[in-house]
């Protein structure tokens, strides 16, 4: 049995795992980030000041400080820290602050 879906890289719990809630809690992250994605922006290259938790945002061209070699990446705040999951072709988001859906191509 693979470690994580095909499509989504989500998490599997593997037989006689320790910890099974930490791979569930994964994915139901994993999940909250990728399904419906609404971004706050999708020009920015540097992290804004103060996120709060749940904020997502397109990583832009020439990422700098903690988004630096994430370019095009979803970036989600995790209330600590920066989670990245990489786009793949065919994925839509809202852009919120330009009014209009960004298509991964």
């Amino acid at each position: 049995m693979p470690d994580v879906s095909a499509i989504l890289s989500l998490p599997y719990i593997q037989p006689n795992q320790a910890q099974k809630h930490d791979t569930h809690n994964e994915g139901i992250r994993m999940l909250d980030a990728l399904v419906q994605p609404a971004v706050l922006e999708t020009t920015l290259n540097t992290p804004p000041a103060g996120p709060v938790s749940g904020d997502r945002y397109i990583v832009a061209a020439g990422a700098l400080a903690d988004w630096a070699g994430h370019e095009n990446a979803l970036a989600v705040w995790d209330e600590n820290y920066w989670r990245f999951y990489a786009a793949q072709t065919g994925w839509m988001v809202w852009d919120q602050a330009a009014g209009n859906h960004r298509l991964f191509d």
